[in-house]
């Protein structure tokens, strides 16, 4: 399908690289098809396919050809709702639409993350297209989850299509889970604060992450956080955490950012740290992750440890856990101390020292790190949060950069060179890529994040009611009534051609004799001359 194509449009239209964006559209236009027959994973089409379709429409100010696509795409992948509670499959086969009304899948298992990351690009669609059943079903999965078993707010890793219920109780916000507690938040931005339920989940959510999974730590230099794994057992019982850090996970200081600027708080009591706290420790840590490996591109896991051995400690709220993350202006410098005289007091004990291995070597281009800096430096305007990015494009562009065209992942960021794999995913032209590009973009009507909202995959979509959705459902309005005096002027002529052929009829019977006098004298000869 193209993936890579699709997927990256709204990238180069943002950049404004207009001679690609025409070939990506020509491309859309005369080979982007969804064929009867093939099977496609659910999440993977709908985030980088259908949220990429939709995007190209309202920056492309309404290109037609993107939204009938999406809408192409959206009615082949509507069959994947046809379980016993809505939550869709995990694959689904494409077909026409006499083979929808008679499909159906059975229940089976899925995660989190793929049944939790359906409500943007469903709910988009259906206001755009005035389609209930699209929009009814992008929203169904956050009422199952209302009525699901969950710890503390937190859900299981593994759910069942059947009704929700728990098939893994991992708990965890990243990979197959991650998605799902983002868009609970993104949700309710995109309906501009009006779908209260998905609200109510994050909170929730967060509450659990908060307690159970966020971990608050201390390198020796730095304060920062970072989000971890656990066990469910019960409601209000979760296992220690395995101190296991994803750069996937990373994603998190962007969300909790994203909630700051909207003045979300969830906090779980006065001391504890803010939002936009909470967001700024995770993005230290996360670019702590680039910045102390060789090659400067970063490791896809990590594991947390006290740095003079064993398991790190519960979470420490107390003041001095608080102090500000020092500014990191460059590579860090080793400072030589003069030797303390022998009488000094001894120094108060302090915070225990964390230190991180690596647990997966690999990079794999990943967006999460950049993302979260973009939001920093979107909430803070500090340029910190640009230097650090830029040290992270260099590491990508020296090392991940293919001098025949495009980019690969990395076999082993330790060493130097790094050996490279034949790979890049879509997702670094649409999500790593757009961040980097943002993230020094100086104009700040860009995209402004009271007026768009970014699915999971990097595709902007404008909030409910901003000028940009307005400016859509005019258009679509216009076009409505465009297309109903067309269809006016249509049955129009139909009408006049049949009220001609039936008086051309009538003519060839007078003028053949067929009628009687008294006939001929009623049509009035004259007149039809």
């Amino acid at each position: 399908m193209g993936l890579t194509i699709v997927d990256s449009l709204d990238t180069l239209m943002i950049a404004g690289l207009h001679e690609e964006v025409q070939q990506a559209r020509h491309w859309v236009a005369n080979h982007l098809q969804f064929k009867d027959g093939n099977n496609v994973q659910f999440f993977e089409v709908n985030i980088r396919i259908l949220g990429g379709l939709l995007s190209a429409y309202y920056l492309s100010d309404g290109d037609d050809l993107y939204l009938h696509k999406a809408q192409q795409l959206a009615d082949r992948l509507m069959v994947a709702f046809n379980t016993s509670s809505g939550i869709p499959v995990t694959y689904v086969q494409f077909a026409d639409t006499e083979g929808r009304k008679h499909s159906s899948h059975g229940d089976s298992g899925t995660n989190a993350a793929e049944a939790g990351t359906i409500s943007m690009e469903f709910t988009t669609i259906g206001r755009l297209l005035g389609r209930d059943d699209m929009f009814d079903a992008g929203n169904e999965f956050w009422y199952v989850l209302m009525t699901s078993q969950n710890f503390s707010g937190l859900y299981c890793m593994g759910l069942h299509t059947q009704d929700g219920h728990c098939t893994d109780p991992k708990m965890s916000i990243g990979s197959a889970a991650d998605s799902m507690y983002e868009y609970m938040i993104k949700q309710w931005v995109l309906s501009n604060k009006t779908q209260e339920v998905p609200l109510q989940l994050y909170k929730e959510a967060m509450v659990g992450v908060r307690k159970f999974l966020l971990r608050h730590i201390y390198d020796g230099t730095a304060h920062m956080s970072f989000v971890s794994e656990a066990r469910g057992n019960s409601y209000n019982d979760i296992s220690a955490t395995n101190d296991r850090f994803e750069h996937l996970t990373c994603f998190a200081g962007g969300m909790f950012l994203l909630g700051r600027m909207h003045n979300i708080s969830t906090k779980l009591h006065d001391d504890d740290f803010d939002d936009g706290e909470v967001g700024a420790r995770i993005g230290r840590a996360c670019y702590e992750m680039y910045h102390q490996v060789p090659s400067g591109v970063a490791p896809d896991s990590i594991q947390y440890t006290r740095a003079d051995g064993g398991t790190l400690p519960p979470n420490d709220h107390s003041a001095r856990s608080r102090m500000a993350p020092p500014k990191l202006k460059g590579p860090r410098k080793r400072t030589q101390h003069k030797k303390a005289p022998a009488a000094a007091a001894k120094a108060p004990e302090g915070p225990v020292i964390a230190k991180w291995s690596q647990q997966s070597s690999a990079d794999f281009l990943r967006p999460e790190a950049i993302e979260t800096l973009f939001y920093l430096w979107r909430s803070s305007g500090d340029p910190i949060y640009r230097e650090w990015g830029w040290n992270m494009f260099r590491g990508f562009e020296r090392w991940c950069r293919l001098a025949s065209g495009g980019y690969a992942t990395l076999n082993n960021v330790n060493t130097v060179p790094p050996g490279i794999a034949d790979k890049m995913e879509s997702f670094f032209v649409a999500e790593t890529l757009k961040y980097f590009y943002m993230l020094f973009e100086e104009d700040p009507t860009v995209l402004p994040l009271d007026q768009w909202v970014f699915n999971t995959e990097a595709h902007p979509l404008p909030i409910w009611g901003s000028a940009a959705d307005k400016k859509a459902q005019e258009r679509l309005r216009q076009r409505l009534l465009a297309q109903h005096k067309l269809e006016q002027q249509r049955r129009a002529e139909e009408e006049a051609l049949r009220e001609q052929e039936a008086l051309q009829q009538r003519t060839q019977q007078v003028a053949g004799g067929k009628g009687t006098p008294k006939d001929r004298d009623g049509y009035g000869l004259a007149g039809l001359v």
